[in-house]
Formats: C-alpha cells, structure tokens, sequence
C-alpha cells in the first residue's frame, strides 16, 4: 500500500506523464493539495488517474487551479474528494467501487461557455453504484452545479448540506 501526498503552491505546476508513459502499480492513495495543472499534449489529471494508478482506492484534491475538467475512470476508487476546485466545470466519474464522495466549494463559476460561445452549466455526472455517502457544500449565494448521480439505492449518509444534491423533480 502506497501513498503520495504533494503540497503545492499555486504557482507550481504540475505536469503528468503522458498516459502509457508511467505506471504506479502499487499506489493506493494521492492527495494533492494546491499547484496549477498544465493540461497540455494530452496530460489531463484523469487520464493520469485513470490510466497511471490501476489500484488508486483513495484520491483527495484540494485547491487546484487550471482544472476545468475532471474524468476519471477507475474500478478500484473507493473515496473521492474535491476541496476548493473552483475552476472545475464538468466532473465525470465512472468508479463501481467508490463508496464516498465529497464536494466541497467546487464550480465556482456559475455557468460556463463552450467552444461556440454558448453558455453551459457546470455538470457532475457520477456513476457509481456502491456510493454510501455524499457530502457537498456550495459557495454561499451560488447555485449547484446540475448533477447526474447514478446509483443513489446504496447511498445510507448525506453530509450536512447534502440535501442539495439530490436531483431536482
């Protein structure tokens, strides 16, 4: 069982390795706190652990900046949690393992704009059919970002203002 855990500033950047290019076979857990993604050629913090980490169980963000865009496809995340993603706009995970998810002050931005100038809204599409607890929290005045959460049968525990997360009729 490996961990890493970085603690970055905001002017440092972190470059991954090209998907293919690095394996860490043994990590089981990342914490990355602070530093500015520089998702140029391909890098992306999802390919990386998508790709890079097939036994991550436990991946725990805080204070990115330079990440609009978090995909992340893995069958061994078991914990996800995102603190202070404030330039965050689409989260799309596919993890059948994971069981807690936490977003806290995510989706800064109100809504955002695609390629053709259109104003979109910031997007949380989750499946993960084993998810137990949710736990989300919103900058004060903002509106949640719309969610897609796939598998809410399993969830037993919502987080203080997690009543917001579940979907809008």
């Amino acid at each position: 069982m490996a961990s890493i855990s970085m603690h970055l500033s905001e002017y440092d950047t972190l470059r991954l390795p090209v998907p293919g290019a690095a394996r860490y076979d043994a990590l089981t857990e990342l914490m990355l706190d602070g530093g500015k993604f520089e998702e140029a050629g391909g890098r992306t913090l999802g390919d990386f652990v998508s790709c890079c980490c097939p036994r991550l169980r436990k991946l725990d963000i805080s204070s990115p900046t330079g990440l609009p865009q978090l995909v992340i496809r893995s069958e061994t995340l078991e914990e996800l949690s995102l603190f202070l993603a404030e330039d965050l706009r689409t989260l799309d995970v596919r993890a059948p393992s994971m069981r807690v998810l936490m977003l806290q002050f995510c989706f800064a931005e109100l809504e955002s704009f695609d390629t053709d100038g259109q104003v979109t809204n910031n997007v949380a599409r989750i499946v993960a059919p084993k998810l137990e607890e949710i736990k989300m929290r919103n900058f004060g005045g903002r509106r949640r970002p719309e969610l897609e959460i796939h598998g809410l049968a399993s969830v037993r525990r919502l987080g203080k203002h997690a009543r917001a997360v579940l979907p809008r009729r």
